[in-house]
């Protein structure tokens, strides 16, 4: 298998309103993995602004939480970022209630 002529894209995904360990292990990842374009979606204003701190060198990118199924303008939003990103690896990180 052949490297593209550019850095593989990684989008790292987070729809938690709160920092917690899931999020401060992913920010070690994140600031580890030279050489890789990385990205930040978030769903929580102070989360995205703590990655931003964080990670210095990260795109972060804010987009409107799902609220359900139905909640279709989040859902598109949500679509519409992970096409225009085109990420060659997705790693999602999903809040447990």
């Amino acid at each position: 298998m052949s490297r593209p002529d550019r850095p593989l894209r990684l989008l790292a995904y987070t729809d938690t309103a709160m920092i917690g360990g899931a999020e401060r292990s992913l920010a070690t990842l994140l600031t580890e993995l030279d050489g890789l374009h990385r990205t930040v979606v978030s769903v929580d204003p102070e989360v995205s602004a703590w990655f931003s701190a964080q990670c210095p060198d990260v795109h972060v990118e804010l987009v409107a939480p799902i609220a359900g199924k139905r909640d279709l303008r989040p859902i598109r939003e949500h679509l519409s970022t992970f096409r225009r990103l085109r990420p060659d690896v997705a790693h999602i990180n999903l809040q447990w209630l």
